[in-house]
């Protein structure tokens, strides 16, 4: 990330439209707003392009692991070990059972009995201990 930043080059650092005057240095304490919403969006298409690759690949893993267990011959040599996409499964899983448990509606400031299970539920999705 390379985004420049600026001092007034003059004595009295001010101007009538608040921009003339600005030099490029290393330490200074002005940087231009352009410049970080350029940077933030490249920041943006990187990050989605990453989430779809991440998500592609989460999903064909999800898939290998269906065949071998549909498959027995496969099955039979063993469990494929997949730490990182079965984690990341179940937070998708848990994160979608939270959004359930927000969505249900109580008059008065307590939490919806079904709420409190559904967020219990979550947890043991994030544990692995449910499916």
């Amino acid at each position: 990330m390379s985004i420049k930043r600026y001092d007034y080059g003059y004595q009295d650092g001010y101007s009538a439209d608040g921009m003339s005057g600005l030099q490029f240095s290393d330490s200074g304490a002005l940087v231009k707003y352009e410049d970080h919403l350029a940077e933030l969006s490249k920041i943006q298409s990187q990050l989605t392009a990453l989430t779809s690759q991440l998500e592609s690949v989460v999903a064909e893993n999800a898939a290998l692991k269906d065949d071998y267990r549909s498959t027995p011959a496969l099955r039979n040599m063993g469990w494929p070990k997949t730490p990182a996409t079965d984690a990341f499964l179940a937070e998708v899983r848990a994160s979608g059972v939270e959004m359930f448990a927000a969505s249900l509606k109580v008059v008065g400031p307590h939490e919806h009995p079904y709420s409190v299970v559904a967020n219990e539920f979550a947890a043991q999705l994030r544990q692995g201990g449910a499916a």
